[in-house]
């Protein structure tokens, strides 16, 4: 019996492994964040005033599909079938870390864009498996003090280039 009892306890350890999770501290701290994003999810804790307003971060999310962290605190949000997103000099945005529990993205002029697209980001919750991570972000967008709670995924898979599932309080759009 003692012998069963330890087989079952080292499979356990074996299927568990490839679900274990990381807190918010080492990813920031190993510079994991570094590298693009999947936007899978935007979960807007309020409906916007004026939904029609497209400078909303409400609408301003709606587009982008990932986020691209560069090692130099470079920072751009990848939009697919746009035109580059970024000027000649290659600086829109920059990043940094908030502690070790979270970043931000600062926008370098504020009249180009012509709107805030800059947030402040708290790492909630961070699960890593095998060959991919998936970080639960609670998010404050510049633009209009909106907050939200977000998720991004660093898996490169069949929805890499899909825009993100928007909801207004858990109710998808």
């Amino acid at each position: 019996m003692n012998i069963f009892k330890q087989w079952v306890m080292a499979l356990m350890l074996i299927v568990s492994v490839p679900f274990f999770k990381a807190s918010a501290s080492e990813v920031i701290s190993n510079n994991i964040l570094q590298g693009q994003w999947r936007v899978s999810k935007v979960n807007f804790h309020s409906s916007p005033a004026d939904k029609q307003n497209k400078f909303t971060s409400y609408h301003m999310q709606q587009g982008i599909v990932r986020y691209d962290f560069k090692a130099n605190n470079e920072f751009s949000f990848v939009v697919p079938n746009k035109k580059n997103n970024r000027p000649e000099d290659g600086r829109y945005w920059l990043w940094n870390k908030e502690g070790h529990d979270g970043f931000s993205i600062n926008q370098i002029s504020l009249n180009s864009p012509p709107f805030n697209f800059g947030l402040t980001a708290k790492i909630t919750q961070v699960d890593s498996y095998n060959t991919y991570s998936v970080i639960t972000l609670e998010v404050v967008f510049h633009a209009d003090q909106q907050t939200a709670t977000m998720t991004l995924t660093n898996l490169n898979d069949v929805n890499w280039d899909n825009p993100p599932v928007i909801y207004v309080n858990n109710i998808a759009l």
